[in-house]
């Protein structure tokens, strides 16, 4: 079996994270750092 990789970034939410739920728009950044 051949063995798979991947890996992706957290997201780092600075304002509007329950406003998205209403169709608000929200600001977040890529976060590397985990």
């Amino acid at each position: 079996m051949p063995v798979i990789s991947s890996s992706a970034c957290a997201k780092l939410i600075l304002l509007g994270e329950h406003a998205v739920v209403y169709g608000e728009p929200a600001l977040a950044v890529p976060f590397l750092g985990l």
